[in-house]
């Protein structure tokens, strides 16, 4: 299910919209600091919405200093079957949704459920 405000990101924001676990891989080999956006159900999830809003925001805070892109619903389930087979994504808890999963090429920094965990970790 998608909302509005998760739509924007790739429309307006141009952030990637990644939809299957090769693209994940891609997305996560580029140099730099990555967040992935693992938005879940957002009706079921209400802080989700929250989080499309404040991350974009967060992003121009840190002056780029890291790229974004959004998990998209269909790969979210084999993203639960495969993360903890991934080196990159071996220790993000993608049961829990909205996750911001924050990577450096290819390696996993942190994971953070709350905007102020993703502050801390680009920092």
């Amino acid at each position: 299910m998608s909302h509005r405000l998760i739509d924007r990101l790739s429309a307006e924001l141009n952030w990637p919209s990644l939809s299957n676990m090769g693209d994940i891989t891609e997305f996560t080999a580029r140099p730099g600091m990555h967040v992935l956006f693992v938005p879940g159900d957002p009706a079921r999830n209400l802080e989700t919405a929250d989080v499309a809003v404040i991350l974009p925001e967060l992003r121009l805070a840190f002056q780029g200093r890291f790229d974004c892109a959004v998990v998209e619903d269909g790969v979210e389930a084999e993203l639960r079957d495969t993360a903890q087979d991934m080196p990159i994504l071996d220790t993000v808890d993608v049961t829990a949704m909205p996750e911001m999963a924050i990577a450096a090429t290819e390696v996993l920094v942190d994971s953070a459920k709350r905007i102020s965990e993703v502050r801390e970790a680009v920092q």
